[in-house]
């Protein structure tokens, strides 16, 4: 989903699309949204009476590594001293992606 940068901005065409002051194209323009989006917010905005936080702990949250294998890495690394993928692969008892080594 897109994040809206501003919240006050947001707000503002909310309360001014509501009584009908602004058309809800010139909203979308003016906050860098779909339409389509704009209208979900708005619904959400009818119902609870205030704007909720849009763009924040969106996405896949994030793995947490055990103390054990970060001991184990960090052991590995100074022995070897290579690159992630070559060092993911130096770790037989682990299967981490490079990604989540470094």
């Amino acid at each position: 989903m897109v994040k809206v940068a501003n919240k006050r901005k947001l707000k503002w065409c909310l309360l001014h699309y509501e009584v009908e002051d602004a058309t809800s194209k010139w909203a979308t323009n003016h906050l860098g949204i779909s339409q389509r989006r704009f209208q979900q917010i708005y619904k959400q905005y009818q119902t609870t009476k205030e704007v909720s936080s849009i763009g924040k702990d969106v996405g896949r949250p994030k793995k947490e590594i055990p103390d054990k294998y970060k001991t184990i890495i960090k052991q590995q690394y100074e022995k070897t001293l290579c690159g992630a993928v070559y060092f993911s692969k130096s770790i037989p008892c682990i299967t981490l992606s490079g990604n989540v080594i470094f």
